[in-house]
């Protein structure tokens, strides 16, 4: 039978606050009730910390671990806790010693029929084939690992052993628990490093984290909805890309000097990311060059002028015609260059 604190733990589901996002957590609520109908403790107390990371206000999923961190001193609640250590460091025989003895003083302690439980199903079920030395020592490997929660080396160690025994249903079962609870691991990290770069303001690398949860577990929905959040989905991400080109384009023109190319390609970016700062510092930088530039082109150009209208004067039609197109070449503007080409191609009076 489940203890009565724990019964209360479940019943408090029904007023809990609505979770975000909600179709993660009540997957991982879903299993914790499950298991705890079990009597497989532990494993719904691992689902229970799943929710309180990603719903810390989940009123549930908290009581359902405060039933079980508060044991009686002396009572069948501490035995059960002490099992569950010797559990989790490997002192298989000890742990159900504690669990037994627990369960005399009171057979309806949950948490030391949970003990007993993981301890019998993780209890090496030989091969049909027969024996294997060698299969049995990776299975224990994994088992050991698993127990203290290191669950990407229990993983490695459980397909190690599929390996050799893909057919192995006991090892195929716990290799699959082991790999989803090390994707957990792994989600919860690059969610927690997702949350805390689309906080500093530093989006790009928020938007690197989520993919790497989707790569994990493309239908994440916590990832989907800090996705969505941020403005990254798939349309997003592509006017992302765009925007890096732009940018990317702006920065080698400016490079080399072609003051108007960068304008041209920043002002096209900051159309792609209006929020995005650092573009419009360059293009204000970029214009302030060729603004520069074009000043000095048209002093430059006061001279050359002269000297066009001096060969023009002068007969040298095609050494006047070769000043004004480099004006122009320099300043596109240059009033007194482009009418000087006209004069000398005949279309305006001299």
């Amino acid at each position: 039978m489940i203890s009565v604190a724990l019964l209360a733990a479940v019943a408090l589901s029904a007023t809990a606050p609505a979770p975000i996002p909600a179709e993660a957590v009540n997957e991982h609520w879903t299993l914790a009730k499950a298991y705890l109908a079990r009597g497989l403790v532990r494993h719904a107390e691992d689902e229970a910390r799943v929710v309180l990371r990603l719903d810390p206000g989940h009123a549930a999923a908290r009581a359902l671990l405060e039933a079980q961190a508060g044991p009686r001193p002396g009572g069948s609640t501490a035995l059960a806790a002490e099992a569950r250590r010797a559990y989790r460091e490997n002192r298989a025989e000890e742990a159900r010693e504690l669990a037994g003895r627990a369960l005399v003083a009171h057979p309806d302690d949950a948490a030391a029929r949970a003990v007993l439980a993981d301890l019998d199903e993780e209890a090496w079920q030989p091969s049909p084939l027969g024996g294997n030395d060698v299969l049995r020592g990776l299975f224990d490997q994994g088992i050991a690992l698993y127990r203290k929660e290191e669950w990407a080396g229990a993983a490695e160690a459980f397909q190690k052993a599929l390996a050799t025994a893909p057919a192995h249903e006991q090892i195929r079962t716990f290799y699959a628990r082991a790999r989803d609870r090390a994707d957990d691991a792994q989600i919860t990290a690059a969610l927690a490093r997702a949350q805390s770069a689309a906080d500093a303001g530093r989006i790009d690398e928020a938007n690197e984290w989520i993919l790497k949860v989707l790569a994990i577990r493309p239908g994440h929905a916590g990832a989907l909805a800090l996705r969505d959040k941020l403005g990254l989905g798939p349309e997003a991400a592509a006017r992302l890309a765009r925007f890096k080109e732009q940018f990317n384009r702006g920065v080698a023109a400016y490079e080399v000097g072609k003051w108007a190319e960068a304008v041209r390609a920043w002002e096209v970016a900051a159309s792609l990311n209006p929020a995005d700062a650092e573009t419009k510092h360059l293009i204000a930088k970029a214009r302030g060059k060729l603004g520069a530039d074009r000043r000095a082109a048209r002093k430059r150009n006061e001279g050359l002028n002269e000297e066009a209208l001096r060969l023009y004067q002068q007969g040298k039609h095609d050494e006047a015609r070769k000043v004004y197109l480099r004006i122009l070449e320099g300043d596109p503007d240059d009033e007194r260059a482009k009418r000087g080409l006209e004069v000398l191609d005949g279309k305006a009076a001299p």
